[in-house]
């Protein structure tokens, strides 16, 4: 009886695994045109204390909502849930350990019902809001060594992902990248090719700017591209994979018109902004799962799922604020 060494059995299992890993990656394109469910909310309105003279960003945290205002002298004025009764304003413009100096548009993320983390210059900090409103940072770690332009987001554990290169996508063929705690860059994703609206002027230098969105539970990152009804999403895993591209057509005329807004990630999928007037649900799946109609132009909305409302503030209604309640059968 012919014996074989027993280095053969370890040799057979490389070679398989070799075979495995030489596999080609398949990315799977989807094309959408309709959400399972659509449906149209109706406003209503609140008249919020605090004088919320310029009001940016908004987020909850557990039973509170935040409003972010950088030109305020309290950066955060925060306001109890359901009711919205002003509560409190706090946070302060400084280069102390529990001030700010430049909040960094769309990076604020909620951790839980009373920590957050932002992106303050080139830190990422994680901020708590006590219940007696003092604000304090409890940690604060180099993101990026060069500030991203566009697209920043969380990924936990001191990564962080952003726009690599100018939005043109001319310097270079990953356009995105990832460090953990301003250590060395690790650019990723070439860039796609997205045909069919001619950007002018500016908007030009703007072409693939995109909004990430983060779940920390499925390890899925997902990047809507502001000008283009197109949705990228990829898997967190040594690294990040790209495994579905999304192109969406929402039947409306082809405009320069901003097509992805902010994004606000709920407990199973995560809400999108979509030409200013409407909200897009996707589950961390890509699948598309609900379209809400909002009955007058916004900026800035975020979603509470606890008491199932979204909220909207607009500049233009200096302390209004406007609610919707979610559908029933929408209800993640």
């Amino acid at each position: 009886m012919k014996r074989f060494p027993a280095l053969s059995a370890t040799v057979c299992i490389l070679i398989i695994a070799g075979m495995m890993s030489c596999r080609e990656h398949v990315v799977q394109t989807v094309y959408v045109e309709d959400f399972p469910e659509t449906a149209d909310l109706a406003e209503e309105e609140y008249e919020l204390g605090g004088d919320l003279l310029n009001p940016e960003e908004m987020f909850v945290l557990g039973d509170r909502l935040v409003v972010l205002q950088r030109r305020a002298e309290r950066l955060f004025h925060v306001y109890h849930l359901p009711d919205l009764s002003f509560m409190y304003g706090t946070g302060m413009r400084g280069h102390s350990a529990n001030e700010f100096i430049e909040i960094e548009n769309a990076t604020i993320q909620p951790q839980n019902d009373s920590t957050f983390t932002l992106l303050d210059n080139y830190m990422l900090k994680t901020v708590v809001i006590h219940r007696d409103g003092e604000t304090k940072v409890i940690s604060a770690d180099m993101a990026f060594k060069i500030l991203p332009v566009n697209g920043f987001v969380n990924c936990g554990d001191g990564m962080c992902v952003s726009f690599a290169d100018r939005a043109t996508g001319e310097t270079g063929n990953k356009e995105l990248r990832y460090a953990i705690r301003g250590g060395e860059e690790q650019k990723f994703s070439p860039y796609p090719i997205l045909d069919g609206e001619n950007l002018d002027g500016d908007m030009r230098c703007q072409r693939y700017y995109k909004n990430l969105a983060y779940d920390s539970k499925s390890r899925t990152l997902m990047s809507f591209y502001c000008f283009f009804g197109y949705i990228r999403l990829y898997r967190q895993h040594n690294g990040f994979e790209l495994t579905r591209e999304i192109h969406v057509d929402d039947g409306k005329e082809k405009s320069q018109q901003s097509r992805y807004g902010t994004t606000c990630s709920g407990r199973n999928g995560v809400y999108v902004s979509s030409r200013s007037r409407d909200i897009q649900l996707w589950s961390w799946e890509g699948q598309p799962l609900a379209l809400y109609h909002i009955d007058s132009p916004f900026r800035f909305f975020t979603v509470d799922e606890k008491h199932n409302r979204i909220y909207i503030i607009r500049q233009s209604r200096e302390n209004i604020l406007s609610a919707y309640d979610l559908p029933s059968t929408h209800r993640l």
